[in-house]
């Protein structure tokens, strides 16, 4: 598979499977978009495992056999897999780490586990290194190195993860994953099972806003140290708008993670192009 070929096999499974992290992708340059499209091909590979499988060892079976490629990857070793063929330029050519891609491995892992965070805490390190391991690799591929652009991706990666994780909550309740953290249950006094009911869920609504408010937080602190960052790198900054109308959404209907119009479509590419514009994001 050619991946520099406009709009590939593997730009096509992106725009599917992860169609936000597409879009971004189209306001960077040519020449690092298919390697991005490889990386995020990628990782939407490893989110389709949580919703193929049915038994907890079953999933974590298939990120051990993403452990064992990525390292058979960095031995030279390229599995048949066209996702692990497209992964091979990120390693040898764009000198993305091998450890960096297995930290999204181990954090995405827990997504098939049925109460994966015992604290809030477990949820922010979910959500670093799910997002921000994956900013981090965009910014390998980007040839972006410093230190202070590296951190504010990595913070709007992180709070990109914790409005998905926040959208995504009505959904992994019915697969039978409970995101949220043990302690915050306990505090509620809600058992996982009794969250198939609309008003338990309900009761959730200070756990997402205490999320809102976090997110924006992270957010606020990566704009300010990196508000005019490379255009190579744009596509994870971009993702902060996303994350800004979730959180916008939840605020205003008072943390109802269940309200229709968190997943009513909107203008967002036209969005995304105004900030573009406007060289700032």
């Amino acid at each position: 598979m050619d991946i520099h070929q406009p709009f590939s096999q593997v730009a096509k499974d992106v725009k599917r499977h992860d169609p936000v992290r597409f879009l971004t992708t189209l306001f960077v340059p040519d020449r690092v978009r298919p390697a991005f499209w490889a990386l995020y091909a990628f990782n939407a590979e490893l989110g389709r495992i949580r919703d193929a499988v049915t038994e907890q060892i079953l999933g974590q079976i298939r990120f051990q056999w993403w452990r064992d490629t990525l390292g058979n990857l960095e031995a030279g070793v390229v599995a048949k897999s066209p996702v692990v063929q497209d992964l091979a330029p990120l390693v040898h050519t764009y000198n993305v780490p091998v450890s960096l891609l297995c930290h999204i491995v181990d954090a995405r892992s827990a997504e098939v586990e049925s109460l994966p965070f015992e604290t809030e805490h477990a949820l922010e390190q979910y959500c670093d290194g799910y997002g921000g391991a994956l900013a981090e690799a965009v910014c390998r591929i980007g040839g972006v190195h410093d230190e202070v652009v590296v951190s504010a991706a990595r913070q709007v990666g992180q709070a990109a993860v914790v409005a998905r994780t926040m959208l995504r909550v009505p959904a992994s309740l019915a697969a039978g994953h409970c995101p949220v953290p043990s302690c915050v249950l306990d505090a509620l006094r809600l058992d996982p099972g009794q969250l198939s009911d609309p008003d338990a869920v309900a009761k959730l609504a200070p756990w997402s806003l205490d999320l809102c408010r976090m997110g924006r937080a992270i957010l606020g602190a990566a704009r300010h140290n990196a508000p005019r960052p490379q255009r190579d790198v744009l596509a994870v900054f971009l993702e902060a708008m996303i994350a800004e109308r979730t959180f916008s959404i939840l605020e205003r209907n008072g943390g109802n993670l269940i309200d229709p119009d968190l997943h009513r479509p909107d203008n967002r590419a036209l969005g995304m192009t105004w900030r573009v514009l406007r060289g700032r994001w």
